[in-house]
């Protein structure tokens, strides 16, 4: 089944706010599966949140920790250093929120990744938190979709967007990048073909 364009971008969310990380196609691919097999969004959330590739990020994403460790840790990880004292303990109260009102981790930071995702870029508040969530999307894409990205180490796929803050600067440094490896890449596959048929004929 193909992903519409909302589906397709609520799963780079997904990669960027709960992993910090380009989903590439490999795992782009199996998240695609997921929804085409029925899945909801939230359904995804909710397994991943329980998964040991998120939960081995942070022992504040364990079972083992309380709420309020876990919504200071999601919402460290989400925002970075962009948000005032003020604005990030009201995040973290928002997450919160979403807790005590029964919500399950995943579904919460669905929630919480929605809003920012909502977020106008010229807000006062929370505008860099947003611009530098849609920078990193924006290059996980391009990474995943431009070029064909396909690595399944995580810490790779986290290393793609790591750079990338709020200054659209750091876009197109990033995209540099990515061509850049591509191509020692590729030089690097032609020539390990080249030395493996110069002497087929001997």
């Amino acid at each position: 089944m193909a992903l519409t364009t909302t589906q397709q971008n609520d799963l780079y969310k997904l990669a960027v706010g709960m992993y910090g990380a380009a989903p590439g196609t490999v795992y782009m691919n199996e998240l695609a599966t997921a929804l085409g097999a029925g899945m909801s969004m939230t359904g995804i959330y909710n397994a991943l949140s329980n998964s040991v590739s998120f939960q081995s990020q942070d022992s504040d994403f364990t079972n083992f920790s309380t709420d309020v460790q876990f919504a200071n840790q999601f919402v460290t990880n989400l925002v970075g250093g962009t948000l005032s004292v003020a604005n990030f303990n009201f995040a973290v109260s928002f997450v919160l929120g979403q807790l005590n009102g029964g919500a399950t981790r995943g579904a919460a930071m669905k929630s919480a990744i929605d809003a920012l995702d909502g977020v106008n870029e010229a807000d006062p508040n929370f505008g860099a938190a947003a611009a530098r969530f849609h920078n990193k999307i924006e290059v996980a894409k391009y990474y995943t979709e431009t070029a064909n990205g396909n690595s399944t180490d995580l810490a790779v796929l986290r290393d793609v967007i790591d750079g990338v803050t709020q200054d659209v600067a750091t876009v197109g440094a990033a995209k540099n990048e990515i061509d850049a490896e591509a191509h020692t890449f590729l030089l690097t596959g032609a020539v390990d073909n080249l030395t493996g048929s110069v002497f087929d004929d001997t």
